[in-house]
C-alpha cells in the first residue's frame, strides 16, 4: 500500500483481534506495523547520549552544551573555510561565560519562530560580509497551528482487569489501544491520534487550528469537547472533557491536558 510492503487492509475481525479496545462499530483499517510510539523524554536523551559517544572516539570531549543561546551578532561565516563561528552564551546572565562553536553546517531548529531566526541571522551576517550572499530569505512564513491534547488514565471499568499481550512484551489493560490510532490523512493535516502512552495512559490529539499568535497555548474547553467526542467515538464509551467535578462533562480519568504550537507555512 502506498509503496509500504508490510502495511495491510484488515476487516472488522481483524482489527476487534489486534486492538479489542476499539468500538465495535469499526468496519476496517489499514495496518502499518512501522506506527510505534517512542517516550518524549527518552528519545532525545538517546540521541545526546549517542552524540556523546561519537564526541568522546573523535577526541571532541563533551559535544552536548546545555543552558546557552546563540549570540546572533557575534556569529560569523568564513566563506573562505567555509566554517561557521557561532557564537554562544549562557542563559544565566552570566557575560563572562561565552563559547564560540566551529561548524560547517548549522541547523536552524527554531520550529515556529525558524523564519523569524533565518532573518535574524541574515541581519547579523550582513555586518561580516554575509547576509543574504550566504544565507538565503527564508521562502516561507511560519504560521502558528495550534495542537491540544487530552490525557487519561487507565479507564477505571469492569474489563481493565483483563490483559493482552502486545509488540512491547508486557500485558496492558483491553480498556487501552496497543497501536497508535489515526484517521485517513489529509494534505494538511494527519489527523487526530488516539494512543497509549508506555505507562498505560491514553492521549487523544493533536488537533489543527490555526492562529495568529505564536505562543498563545490557553486551553480551549470547546477543542476539548471535540477531541472527547472523538475519543467517545473511537472506544465507544463515554469519555468526558473536563478536570472539573462540577462541570458536566467532568471525567475523573482525566490527568491531564495540553496545548502546543506547531509551525504550519503559507504553504500548508
Amino acid at each position: 500500500i502506498a509503496g509500504d510492503a508490510d502495511a495491510a487492509y484488515l476487516d472488522s475481525e481483524a482489527v476487534a483481534t489486534l486492538e479489542p479496545s476499539l468500538s465495535t462499530k469499526c468496519k476496517g483499517a489499514v495496518h502499518i506495523p512501522g506506527e510505534i510510539v517512542v517516550d518524549p523524554w527518552l528519545f532525545p536523551l538517546a540521541m545526546a547520549t549517542h552524540s556523546r559517544e561519537i564526541g568522546e572516539k573523535a577526541g571532541l570531549g563533551d559535544v552536548i552544551q546545555t543552558g546557552r543561546e546563540v549570540v546572533m551578532e557575534k556569529s560569523e561565516f568564513d566563506k573562505n573555510s567555509g566554517l561557521w563561528s557561532v557564537a554562544t552564551r549562557s542563559t544565566c546572565g552570566d557575560e563572562n561565560d561565552s563559547t564560540v562553536i566551529s561548524s560547517k553546517s548549522v541547523i536552524n531548529a527554531a520550529g515556529i519562530d525558524a523564519d523569524v531566526m533565518q532573518l535574524k541571522a541574515i541581519l547579523a551576517l550582513r555586518g561580516t560580509g554575509g547576509g543574504s550572499s550566504v544565507l538565503p530569505s527564508p521562502t516561507f512564513e511560519a504560521r502558528p497551528r495550534r495542537g491540544q491534547y487530552i490525557v487519561y488514565s487507565t479507564p477505571k471499568l469492569d474489563k481493565c482487569d483483563e490483559t493482552t499481550t502486545n509488540s512491547r512484551w508486557v500485558d496492558i489493560p483491553k480498556t487501552v489501544p496497543i497501536r497508535p490510532i489515526q484517521p485517513i490523512p489529509t494534505e494538511r493535516t494527519k489527523g487526530i491520534f488516539v494512543y497509549s502512552t508506555l505507562y498505560n495512559q491514553i492521549v487523544v490529539g493533536p488537533t489543527a487550528k490555526d492562529q495568529s499568535s505564536r505562543t498563545n497555548n490557553t486551553l480551549d474547553p470547546e477543542v476539548a469537547k471535540e477531541l472527547a467526542a472523538y475519543a467517545s467515538r473511537i472506544f465507544d464509551r463515554t469519555m468526558g472533557s473536563s478536570q472539573s467535578a462540577s462541570d458536566i462533562d467532568f471525567d475523573c480519568n482525566i490527568i491531564g491536558e495540553y496545548v502546543g504550537i506547531r509551525p504550519g507555512t503559507t504553504k500548508r
